[in-house]
Formats: C-alpha cells, sequence, structure tokens
C-alpha cells in the first residue's frame, strides 16, 4: 500500500531551515574553540609592566598599550617605550596611564593621574592639561573612561563623576557631577543616541542629557524584582540588538532588552545564575557579532550572533595555556580583525583576525608587516 504525501506548508519548512542553520552555527563555532590559539601580542620582556587594561588602535594603525609603568606604542614591527623623565622637556608627564582614544581630528588623547595628555605626532612629545578642584587636588585620579563624543568633544569618567573636555578650545568645561551623588565613580560611559549618555556608576546606571545637562537613574528591574540600576555597577555593554548588558561589582551579569524586560541566558547551557561566574570586567561585540565577556574567575565566555547561550573558554579549549587562565579586563578589535585581551598581570593576547586557521607568532616581538 502506497503511503500518502504529508504536505509540509512553506512556513513550516522555512523555520525548520532557518532553525537548522542557527543549529549548524552554533555547532561550527563550539567547534572551532578546540581550534583557537591565544598568542603574546605583547608579553612581559616587549612592556615594562605586566599590568596592561586597555589596548587601543589610533586612526594612523598604531597600538598603544598604556600600563602601570609608561606608555607602550606597537607599529606592527617593534614596540616603543615612552617613558616620563621629569628632566626631559616634553616627556610624558606620569608613568601610569589608564585610558587612550582619538579625537576627531585623528589627535592622541590618554587620560592620567595628573590629568589629560596630549600626544603630539610630530614631535613626539606630551602636553597635560590638568583638572583640579579648589585644593589643588587632581580629579583625574581613576579616570578610567575616555570617550569620544558624536559633538567631538572628549567625555572623561573619574572617581569625582563626569567631565568634558574640548580639544579644540584645550579647556575643560565645567564639572558635572551626578545630582545626587556628588562623589560617584564613573566607570563606564556609552551615547545610545546623539547628546545622550549611559554611566556605569559606583551609584548605579544614570542617564545622561547633554542638550538639558540633566541626569536620571535608570531602573533595570530583574526577574526577582531586584533593581538591578541600583547597584555598583563594574561595567555596562550596548549591544547591536540595542541590548545592555550590566555587570554589578559584585555579582553576576545580566542582560536586558530595549524595552527593559531581563533577557535569560546561559553559559555551556547552565543558567548564568547558577553558575559560579561573577564580577565581569571587559564585555566586547566583535565585527561577526559574537559577543565576549571576561569574569573575574579568569578566561572568556563567548555568545554567538543569533544564540542566547555562551560558551566557556577555559583551559583544554586552546592549544596553550594564556587567556584562559589570565584576568582579562578588556577586549580591543584591531583594523584587520585580530582581537587583543589585555590583562591585569600578563601583558596583551591576541586572537587572529581569521580565527581559523590561525597564523601566530610567539617572540613577543610582533609580526613583520
Amino acid at each position: 500500500m502506497l503511503l500518502p504525501i504529508i504536505k509540509c506548508p512553506y512556513r513550516l519548512r522555512t523555520f525548520a531551515f532557518v532553525f537548522f542553520l542557527i543549529v549548524l552555527q552554533k555547532a561550527v563555532f563550539a567547534a572551532s574553540l578546540d581550534h583557537l590559539r591565544f598568542e603574546a601580542f605583547a608579553d612581559n620582556e616587549s612592556l615594562p609592566s605586566p599590568s596592561t587594561e586597555r589596548v587601543f588602535q589610533d586612526q594612523k594603525g598604531f597600538v598603544w598599550i598604556p600600563t602601570n609603568n609608561n606608555l607602550v606604542r606597537y607599529d606592527g614591527q617593534r614596540f616603543k617605550v615612552f617613558a616620563s623623565n621629569p628632566n626631559i622637556e616634553g616627556s610624558i608627564p606620569t608613568s601610569k596611564l589608564l585610558a587612550v582614544a582619538n579625537d576627531a581630528e585623528g589627535g592622541l588623547w590618554i587620560t592620567s593621574p595628573q590629568g589629560l595628555i596630549k600626544f603630539d605626532y610630530a614631535s613626539e612629545t606630551f602636553e597635560r592639561f590638568p583638572l583640579q578642584d579648589d585644593s589643588g587636588a587632581s580629579l583625574t585620579q581613576t579616570a578610567v573612561e575616555l570617550l569620544l563624543m558624536s559633538d567631538k568633544r572628549l567625555m572623561v569618567g573619574t572617581l569625582f563623576g563626569m567631565f568634558i573636555f574640548d580639544p579644540y578650545e584645550r579647556a575643560w568645561t565645567a564639572r558635572h557631577p551626578l545630582a545626587d551623588e556628588p562623589d560617584t565613580r564613573v566607570r563606564k560611559i556609552v551615547e545610545t543616541r546623539p547628546g545622550h549618555f549611559l554611566l556605569g556608576t559606583s551609584a548605579g546606571l544614570w542617564s545622561f542629557e547633554i542638550s538639558t545637562n540633566r541626569f536620571e537613574r535608570v531602573p533595570m528591574i530583574d526577574r526577582n524584582g531586584n533593581d538591578i540600576g541600583k547597584q555598583d555597577l563594574k561595567n555596562i555593554f550596548e549591544d547591536r540588538q540595542k541590548r545592555l548588558w550590566i555587570a554589578p561589582v559584585l555579582g553576576r551579569l545580566y542582560c536586558f532588552d530595549k524595552d527593559g524586560e531581563e533577557v535569560a541566558f546561559s553559559v555551556d547551557g547552565i543558567p548564568i545564575e547558577d553558575t559560579n561566574l561573577r564580577q565581569f570586567q571587559g564585555m566586547f561585540q566583535d565585527r561577526d557579532g559574537v559577543i565576549w565577556a571576561t569574569p573575574s574567575q579568569r578566561g572568556l565566555i563567548a555568545l554567538p550572533d543569533g544564540s542566547l547561550d555562551f560558551l566557556h573558554i577555559k583551559k583544554g579549549y586552546v592549544s596553550q595555556t594564556s587567556v584562559e587562565e589570565s584576568s582579562v579586563s578588556s577586549i580591543t578589535e584591531l583594523s584587520d580583525g585580530t582581537l587583543c585581551f589585555g590583562t591585569l598581570a600578563a601583558g596583551v593576547f591576541k586572537l587572529d583576525a581569521k580565527r581559523l586557521p590561525i597564523d601566530f607568532y610567539t617572540d613577543g616581538a610582533g609580526p613583520d608587516s
């Protein structure tokens, strides 16, 4: 007897095909973890200090690595250290550097405990722009955040609030303390649209509107009714889907959609709240849509585009001991797609732009390009 032919509706076939592609994409990404190679981009021999919490590539292609013991520049072939020397005019005024950014014209700016520093490419000298309170104490002692705003000014997050510097006028604007929290540490700033900012601070999540000069608290209620927006925040990050990822100083990683609803996600199939992963520092989305995050327990987690299940990159996934055993503080993507991972005590690691196959070097001297 002939069996009847069952026709699958077009929508159902389309859904099944899309679902298959998603499953296949995740399987390929997971399988690729078996071949990842993280190699030293800048090791302890190349750097004056292994503490490299930031990596920045400027508009000219130079890679800058601020450390807690002088500034390092990589030109594609060699590393150059800019050392602080009070006896040399134009030398960098301090050995402790925090964050680096370009202005709209390509000028290089660096935050430090002694103020904002401008680098002159032609003379390779530095100029300092201090920011002090009435007693003469520096207000940039912990200026870990430096952002180029859409209006071409620079926004700086510090232990004492948020400040704006005009690189054309070469002057600071008035101080912008939070309304109810005058001495609040601003750790992360995101410009969600021109003139509108979200600030991750020690006093929680705030919005700031440049046109009105107003701060407002931003509540973020999780599934248990807790306001994550009131917690002491280490980092915030907005992905391409306009989801907001929030990392409290103490606690797990949270995700909220553009309507403020919490998004459930997992790590290796385990809900994030049931893992021991806490105190996330770096968060970044690469050009392939993969979201990378770094828990304080060391190593990395990576979220494939279109998925809500992170993959935990840990010992055994990579071919050599490196990132999975280091405390990663920041993630940066270079112009060629290479990912760089700054660490608290192990220099800078890199993941090749091709991902697979991997071209890499191990001598700490850099590629010949």
